[in-house]
């Protein structure tokens, strides 16, 4: 019996889509988890500022060069299941070319767009008409949603699914030398942000971080000397920030997601949930800045919790037991 998966890719980095395949491989192998089209940045080193979630050094699996030669593979029975992995073109587009050749098989979605509509991504992308095909085309046996706030909430069938990182993405120096107090670096396109930065303007030293530029392990070096490190909704709820932040050993101090999290961090106690509407954002920041054993003893926690339940390997075991309660892919791990 087949024990391979099909992943069905978009092209450009997606958050949702690279992290779950890093944990998937690190689960599975590479051979068991075929990605189509070939990612270069899940098999090759590339140096990038932008984090490169799916890397994983492993030999990658042989893969058919064409769509026809995939859609005979499918048919001779090659893979037990198909993921769609994006609710973005590239991966519609993989989907409408196999679409037909795959009826006899499961088909999974992973949905990880900013939008809390099935696909909403593809809105964005000025891609309504493929949405509407590949929707209507055939129904999935299960979805996985990143913004699983919309009408889908109570579906049986759609499950959250939030993002997430390798175990060893960042490991916090020892000891941590604290040499900022509170920083948000991040966009400021919502009003929740918006009004945020406004009411932190002259707290601590906020104002004097909030424009420096990090990148890459820079980013995730600065962001351990940190004191308190800050989350807020962007377009979706679920932001990498949010993960990073608890990698870094440092506090997280957040607005907390509105769609269910599995295994979220538990408030005050590895992590700081402000009101939705911000209003005691100043008096946690003031709080914690000055409190340093007690904001020292909730970021080791919530690192120590991220460890345990939000690595890339993490996400991966949910997904395949989730598929495996459901029969819809049995595999040996």
């Amino acid at each position: 019996m087949s024990n391979e998966l099909l992943y069905l890719c978009h092209s450009g980095i997606d958050y949702l889509q690279d992290g779950l395949y890093h944990g998937l491989v690190s689960l599975l192998g590479k051979n068991c988890v075929v990605d189509w089209p070939r990612q270069n940045r899940f098999h090759e080193p590339i140096a990038s500022t932008i984090p490169n979630l799916g890397f994983f050094r492993q030999s990658e699996p042989v893969r058919p060069r064409t769509a026809w030669g995939l859609r005979r593979q499918i048919r001779s029975g090659r893979f037990a299941v198909i993921v769609v992995a994006a609710g973005r073109k590239g991966a519609f587009r993989a989907w409408r070319e196999v679409m037909g050749a795959s009826r006899h098989l499961p088909a999974v979605f992973v949905d990880g767009g900013d939008y809390i509509e099935l696909a909403g991504q593809l809105a964005w992308e000025r891609k309504m008409k493929l949405r509407k095909t590949v929707l209507s085309g055939r129904n999935f046996d299960l979805v996985f949603k990143r913004e699983h706030r919309g009408q889908e909430t109570n579906n049986p069938k759609v499950l959250p699914l939030a993002f997430c990182l390798p175990s060893d993405y960042f490991q916090p120096p020892q000891p941590q030398m604290k040499t900022r107090e509170v920083a948000f670096w991040g966009g400021i396109a919502t009003a929740s942000r918006k009004a945020a930065i406004q009411q932190l303007k002259n707290v601590r030293d906020f104002e004097s971080n909030r424009n420096l530029k990090f990148f890459g392990r820079d980013y995730m070096r600065e962001l351990a000397a940190t004191k308190i490190g800050l989350s807020f909704w962007g377009n979706g709820d679920d932001t990498l920030r949010y993960w990073e932040i608890a990698c870094a050993g440092t506090l997280l101090l957040a607005q907390k997601p509105r769609q269910p999290v599995p295994d979220n961090f538990v408030a005050g106690q590895e992590a700081v949930f402000v009101q939705d509407d911000l209003s005691d954002l100043v008096e946690q920041v003031n709080y914690y800045c000055d409190h340093d054993d007690a904001r020292e003893k909730i970021a080791l926690a919530g690192r120590n919790k991220f460890l345990k339940c939000h690595t890339t390997a993490a996400r991966a075991r949910y997904f395949l037991d989730a598929l495996r309660e459901r029969g819809l892919y049995q595999p040996s791990i």
